[in-house]
């Protein structure tokens, strides 16, 4: 089952196992990565946090505001990289470009 440590943000596998202590016996849960042993408490179950977001996929997809999205941060790219040289107007034209592809390419065009 996946399950997260709280306060991670790393989804594990965890497989059940028994806690046995000398007079405690108690349900855990054993991470196949790590091999550690934790508390139920100590968990956020993949099933139960999916089941509390509540999210309904949008009924339509309004491109324009993709294509504006995109063009934005392809244009934060282009003016992060120190090595690019060249005027406003040529890094405005990539970044549409880069757009335009982009939502041609989701759009499955």
């Amino acid at each position: 089952m996946k399950a997260r440590i709280k306060g991670t943000y790393e989804w594990l596998d965890f497989e059940a196992t028994v806690l046995q202590n000398t007079e405690l016996i108690t349900e855990g849960y054993l991470c196949v990565k790590t091999g550690e042993v934790y508390k139920k408490e100590d968990l956020v179950f993949f099933d139960e946090y999916k089941d509390t977001l509540n999210v309904e996929p949008p009924k339509s997809i309004n491109w324009q505001d993709v294509r504006v999205r995109a063009a934005i941060a392809a244009l934060n790219g282009l003016l992060s990289d120190v090595n690019h040289h060249g005027n406003s107007i040529d890094f405005v034209r990539q970044a549409i470009n880069c757009a335009n592809e982009l939502v041609k390419q989701l759009k499955g065009e």
